[in-house]
């Protein structure tokens, strides 16, 4: 039996910058193989560097690494979100991201950094822990669910210029405008950004 490797957990600094962009654009580039519309946001190195140097100073933020034999093996960032009158939930923490390279999959590190995570949150006074998962990524979604999180929300999309997939629902008939009785303005079902272990 291979023994898992050895790491520690420990707070992001600005040396870990360049590691940090480099993780968080594979994660973005999973996602935009999951779903090219859905994930259209393309952000380069540099972007994530600048982004994560600002969260670095945020004391709503935090990012924290694993790190094993001086090389990053993972990190997770948690931010504390305000309320929010459009999703309908008070102040909450959110898990944005969440990634272990490849190396170290299978090695507790993902488990480890989250419970770090959620333990933050918990200490800085959220009431709870929100986060989003790929549709596409069941492995991801299993070991949520594992961790103790439950199904809040689904989210759907359309887009106007995509061909209907063979599988869908036919088509409604159209629909004369002017016929269409005016109705309260439905709240956007959007959710956070998705993660992946």
């Amino acid at each position: 039996m291979i023994e898992p490797t050895p790491f520690v957990i420990r707070r992001a600094n600005q040396h870990d910058l360049p590691s940090l962009a480099r993780m968080a654009s594979e994660l973005a580039r999973q996602h935009e193989r999951y779903d090219n519309r859905r994930f259209s946001l393309r952000p380069m190195e540099e972007a994530f560097t600048n982004f994560y140097r600002n969260e670095l100073d945020d004391d709503n933020s935090a990012l924290f690494v694993a790190e094993s034999d001086g090389e990053l093996a993972g990190y997770i960032f948690v931010r504390i979100e305000p309320d929010s009158i459009v999703e309908w939930f008070l102040a909450t923490g959110w898990v944005h991201d969440l990634f272990v390279a490849k190396p170290w999959r299978k090695s507790h590190v993902g488990s480890e950094l989250l419970r770090i995570g959620i333990e933050h949150l918990r200490r800085i006074g959220s009431p709870g822990v929100m986060l989003a998962v790929a549709a596409q990524n069941a492995t991801a979604r299993r070991f949520f669910k594992k961790n103790g999180f439950r199904v809040t929300m689904h989210e759907m999309r359309l887009d106007f210029d995509a061909t209907p997939s063979l599988d869908a629902d036919p088509p409604m008939a159209p629909v004369n405008p002017s016929s269409i009785e005016p109705t309260a303005k439905p709240a956007w079902t959007g959710s956070a950004p998705p993660l992946s272990p």
